[in-house]
């Protein structure tokens, strides 16, 4: 019986034989992480701009706890219609996973990288230095007083916060919670399909 390759596959997956193959061994850690979005339309509006870019750091620090990394440096960047990227680098006191921190990176250097007589059309950023997050720890010396120790509380409490984030859009899809900050960013797609459709409508 000649069957072809795919209908050959699902047979072989049905009956418990793997198509590809399988490693048990450990995935190595990644050297950078990177996220990166073209939007439509361009926008000159920096709340916009911004709210990609927003947007794009969630999902970059979602993949980051996701490899059990954090990030000691970082690089923003948007691109205009033209094809001209503009970029800024950030290094971060203490390596990262956490977006709440590297968003607020982007907002000290945003106005370096934005301007208001440009169409933007792309955003994103690179995660780079990586390292375990096992191997970071929040207390910065030996002798840390009670104020440092009640701010390593708090992070913990923002990590394990972030890795519920995680499980429920894991669960029930991608942006089910986000930041405030890619709100913006959700609306502009929005508006797009909607215009879409009034076009679609006129022409119909």
């Amino acid at each position: 019986l000649n069957i072809s390759k795919p209908y050959r596959e699902i047979h072989n997956e049905l009956n418990g034989l793997s198509v590809l193959p399988v490693s048990s061994e450990k995935r190595e850690m990644p050297k950078s992480i990177m996220s990166s979005r073209t939007f439509v339309p361009a926008s000159r509006k920096e709340d916009i701009v911004f709210s990609h870019l927003s947007k794009n750091i969630e999902e970059a620090c979602e993949r980051l706890r996701f490899v059990g990394a954090k990030a000691k440096e970082c690089t923003f960047f948007i691109k205009s219609q033209e094809f001209k990227y503009f970029s800024t680098e950030f290094v971060f006191e203490t390596p990262t996973d956490d977006p709440l921190v590297v968003i607020g990176a982007a907002r000290k250097l945003f106005g370096k990288i934005f301007k208001s007589h440009v169409d933007f059309c792309a955003s994103g950023l690179t995660l780079r230095s990586l390292v375990p997050k096992d191997l970071v720890t929040n207390m910065k010396s030996l002798f840390d007083n009670f104020e440092n120790d009640r701010e390593a509380k708090q992070k913990e409490d923002h990590s394990n916060l972030n890795t519920s984030v995680d499980d429920i859009n894991r669960k029930y899809g991608e942006h089910t919670i986000m930041f405030g900050s890619s709100f913006r960013a959700i609306e502009h797609f929005e508006d797009r399909k909607k215009a879409s459709r009034k076009d679609g409508e006129r022409t119909g």
